[in-house]
């Protein structure tokens, strides 16, 4: 609440919290003045800031490390009493320190590795730290390596170790900054360590000790993490359902989550995330706790044999492809699925681990109207590639392992408009509200404001329309999804409003913008940004701000067309006053709905 010096004028800040802890170097506040007089200002830290039309504000500011004061006032000239005051306090988060040479000490969350690994003689063990500057840093492991190696200080022009990810296309602070002045690093051949540790039988953890001297002084640190070193790949099953998988550990992309009872062959552990290789050339990374290791894992050996493929109807939009192998499996190969980017999004690409084709041909129904034409080929010794093309646009596909047979299901844009399922999901919902309006007002009551004009404007284009919720309510991404599922819907789309991080200038962002994750969704996606900020016509000008590829929940949906839509930005004050606007509300909604009906009848010719 603001200190109210003159009796009608307010400020009311949205954004940041008071005392809030801030991890960039800036950050934006958001809010709005009641009650403002003709010729009065609004000033944050003595400079002016401008005002909307209808009173709000959006205004970037410098944090520094520790408090960081703001003080809002509204005046009528800058030497002029306020008429209203906000006072408060921003904490910026402090990076690690630089250790004296003495004592001794280290930084603890800097040590690396911070968790158990699996290396085997292609991999390159990397061990570093945060540690008392001019200090002599060395690293033993007891049992393998006895002669200690020495960890060399870094040299850089930076200041700090960037240990920052990238989030919503920009590098944020997710962790403390680590110093360069102290910060020690080694990298050694695990086929050197092999060497001089000879085979080993059974595979052991070895404990990692960091040793800290300068002068006379010392001290030894043992690694929280410990290594083992594998000869061989340890065999594996996958025990979660649609268990992720990644192109690196943690922060690596997604690639096609598989099913359980999948059989994999492990060679490496990296930040609770094994390496599963799939080919001399290709892996993949899954979380340890997905794996079982357990007795009854099978043992790894020739490839299984693919004894026929066959497609067959499921519906007039569905196909399946069944594929079987000589001896029902017992458990599931790895296999890779995407869209191949095309003109009209037409194929799928599947790509099987562990099986080698004894087949040498293929059976089809004798009308499906929706696979065109199935293709494999052996590419490598235990390596399958099958593409699945379509008549019309794919949109959704899925897997499952059936009694020994991967089954995989496509399915096509229905040839007429009036059976396209489209189901709109209006973001956030209960205790999730999303970004904050500079008004109060909570994303999620603008997104279902949005989704319900939505759902009218398509049902008038004749499409089928369902919502994942008509009310404020608590919807988990998980039950979002199986809302697609029980819609059986052919295309989602998922309604949200936009917002920055903080170290972003809020004026300097604005317009709305599409996420797609499959191939095959992008088509849409672009039609829909497209229409939306296609101002022809109209007094409401909508800039574009981008088309995105991005992992989201809503948009990796791989059963249907799934695309998220931002309508605009919260946090630029001119767009919100267009944002709020019930005109506008009506007119985004039929953009959008005029956009999606364009689309179809582009590749539908009956649409």
């Amino acid at each position: 609440m603001s200190q109210a010096i003159g009796a009608e004028t307010r400020i009311r800040v949205v954004y940041p919290k008071p005392e809030q802890q801030i991890f960039e170097d800036s950050t934006f506040l958001m809010g709005g003045v009641t009650g403002l007089p003709v010729g009065a200002r609004l000033w944050v830290n003595g400079q002016p800031v401008p005002i909307s039309p209808q009173g709000f504000f959006a205004w970037k500011i410098p944090v520094h490390a520790g408090l960081t004061p703001v003080k809002i006032e509204v005046r009528r000239e800058e030497s002029t009493p306020p008429l209203a005051q906000e006072l408060f306090a921003l904490y910026g988060v402090l990076p690690l320190l630089v250790l004296p040479a003495m004592p001794l000490a280290i930084h603890e969350e800097t040590l690396t590795p911070a968790e158990d690994i699996w290396l085997t003689k292609v991999d390159m063990l990397t061990v570093a730290c945060s540690a008392s500057v001019d200090a002599e840093v060395s690293l033993t492991i007891p049992g393998l390596l006895e002669q200690s190696r020495r960890l060399m200080p870094i040299q850089s022009e930076s200041s700090y170790v960037d240990t920052r990810e990238t989030i919503f296309a920009e590098r944020h602070w997710v962790s403390p900054r680590i110093p360069v002045a102290g910060y020690y690093q080694a990298s050694i051949p695990i086929r050197e360590l092999m060497a001089a540790s000879g085979p080993q039988t059974t595979p052991r953890a070895l404990p990692l000790v960091l040793h800290l001297r300068h002068g006379q002084a010392s001290l030894d640190k043992t690694l929280p993490g410990t290594l083992t070193l594998l000869d061989a790949p340890r065999q594996a099953i996958i025990r979660e359902d649609w268990a992720v998988t990644r192109t690196a550990p943690v922060n690596g992309a997604r690639l096609t989550p598989q099913r359980e009872g999948t059989r994999v062959q492990i060679d490496g552990l990296r930040q609770g995330w094994v390496r599963v290789r799939l080919s001399p050339e290709e892996s993949f990374y899954v979380s340890l706790e997905a794996l079982d290791f357990g007795v009854g894992v099978p043992e790894g050996g020739r490839p299984q044999a693919l004894a026929f493929v066959k497609s067959e109807v499921v519906s007039a939009s569905m196909s399946r492809v069944r594929l079987a192998f000589g001896d029902a499996l017992p458990y599931a190969c790895p296999i890779q699925l995407e869209s191949v980017p095309s003109e009209r999004m037409n194929r799928l690409h599947v790509r099987l681990y562990g099986v080698c084709s004894h087949c040498d041909f293929i059976q089809y129904p004798p009308d499906d109207g929706v696979i065109r034409q199935l293709h494999w080929r052996q590419v490598a010794e235990h390596v399958l590639e099958l593409w699945i093309d379509l008549h019309r646009p794919l949109c959704g596909y899925d897997y499952a392992w059936e009694n020994g047979e991967l089954h995989v299901t496509v399915k096509s844009l229905p040839a007429r408009l009036a059976d396209i399922k489209v189901l709109i999901d209006p973001g956030h919902g209960g205790q999730e509200t999303g970004s904050t309006g500079l008004n109060g007002l909570p994303e999620k009551d603008l997104n279902l404001t949005i989704s319900r004009l939505l759902r009218d404007a398509l049902l008038k284009e004749g499409f089928q329309v369902q919502l994942t919720r008509n009310a404020d309510q608590d919807l988990s991404l998980p039950q979002r999804g199986q809302a697609v599922l029980n819609a059986q819907a052919d295309m989602v789309l998922s309604i949200h409003h936009n917002a920055l991080p903080d170290g972003r200038d809020p004026l300097k962002a604005e317009g709305a913008s599409c996420f797609y994750y499959h191939a095959f969704a992008k088509p849409v996606a672009d039609a829909l940004l497209a229409g939306l900020t296609d101002n022809r016509g109209s007094c409401f000008t909508v800039p574009n701000y981008g088309l995105f590829y991005d992992s989201l929940y809503m948009t990796r949906i791989h059963q249907a067309v799934a695309v998220l839509v931002e309508i605009g930005f919260f946090t630029n004050p001119a767009e919100f006053e267009r944002l709020i606007d019930s005109a506008f509300q009506q007119e985004a909604a039929q953009r959008l709905a005029s956009a999606l009906r364009t689309y179809c009848a582009n590749v539908l010719p009956s649409a």
